[in-house]
């Protein structure tokens, strides 16, 4: 039976359905970032590997978010919109995840991971910006803190249930059931998604339409600097190493918090808990400053929470009191949240 694609129902602005599936899409990908330290213990004990091999992945993923990102925004902006390569990219996140749930080599870890990272660039917040800049032009912000928001949800409901999930069924189930997941996600992504500003303008007026949302506005979100004229700009630069440096270190201590903790005399209920508080408040810290970016600018919002960030990181690296460590906890989730939501 042939696929019937999704229209607006009961009269409601269709971008709050956008957002409910980059919302969907993002918690999805949260589920992998943060639940990565979790399998590193099974992992290594099953095939001998050892923290820092599996650990390459990361590097891997820095590696190929670089040369992924020129490449997938021209064809975001010439050739294919969101709903394409949002697609495109939650099939390849799905079917890497269930071929990972066979691996049996480094090599082959590495390559898989690879393509899971390909995926997400373009299945979470690449598109995200874009879309939420088309749909809610005057409130891009707001949206983008909601929309990012879902990744640290993810996070935050996932660490304990994948935990669980590795002992009831063992890591190499686990792998394959979160890509049948993130299958299914990719269904509602083709069903749901829709990008041409010809679709938003036909939603005008419609019941729960933004303000703002109007001609002019959309196709306003849609224009920017080229190319040439963003790399001759300093600005860009400065956004480039700035967001590339907090990005190494907010992966460094994501991925490696569940094993510190553990060497701290944290138990892995305990450690798994630790994320998630930390997921709560990344999640808590994309709304209020995806919010403020509208009032202060997305700027001075990303100088306050990178502080922040420095301020947490600060705390869990030098003190090792299990107090202390609980407010580095909140104040590295705080600084880092927000990232996702002023990057776009």
């Amino acid at each position: 039976m042939a696929l019937v694609r999704f229209t607006s129902r009961g009269g409601v602005f269709h971008g709050w359905y956008i957002v409910a599936v980059a919302f969907v899409a993002n918690a999805t990908s949260g589920i992998g970032s943060y639940s990565f330290g979790l399998f590193f213990e099974p992992m290594g004990g099953s095939l001998g590997w050892s923290r820092t091999a599996i650990s390459w992945a990361l590097t891997i993923r820095a590696i190929v978010n670089i040369a992924a990102g020129p490449v997938l925004g021209p064809l975001l902006d010439r050739k294919h919109g969101p709903q394409l390569i949002m697609t495109l990219g939650g099939v390849l996140i799905g079917v890497s995840l269930m071929l990972t749930a066979g691996v049996n080599q480094l090599w082959q870890f590495y390559l898989l991971s690879a393509l899971i990272f390909v995926g997400a660039g373009g299945a979470t917040n690449l598109t995200a910006g874009r879309l939420v800049g088309i749909w809610f032009p005057q409130t891009r912000g707001r949206m983008m803190g909601i929309v990012t928001a879902g990744n640290n949800f993810g996070g935050m409901v996932s660490v304990s249930a994948v935990a669980a999930l590795i002992v009831a069924v063992g890591w190499r189930n686990s792998f394959l059931l979160i890509g049948l997941v993130m299958a299914a996600v990719t269904l509602l992504i083709y069903l749901i998604v829709r990008d041409k500003p010809e679709d938003v303008e036909k939603e005008i007026g419609k019941r729960w339409a933004p303000k703002g949302a109007t001609s002019s506005a959309i196709r306003a979100a849609l224009s920017g600097l080229t190319t040439s004229e963003a790399v001759r700009s300093r600005i860009f630069w400065l956004l480039l190493v700035g967001m590339a440096t907090q990005q190494f270190a907010r992966t460094s201590v994501t991925s490696q918090l569940i094993p510190h903790l553990e060497q701290e005399g944290f138990s892995t209920v305990t450690a798994a808990s630790a994320l998630s508080l930390l997921a709560f408040f990344a999640m808590t810290s994309k709304i209020i400053f995806g919010r403020l970016s509208e009032t202060i600018t997305a700027i001075y919002s990303y100088v306050v929470i990178i502080a922040i960030q420095v301020a947490g990181l600060a705390l869990l690296a030098i003190v090792s009191s299990s107090q202390v460590i609980w407010i580095g906890l909140i104040l590295f989730g705080l600084g880092m949240g927000g990232v996702g939501a002023l990057g776009p």
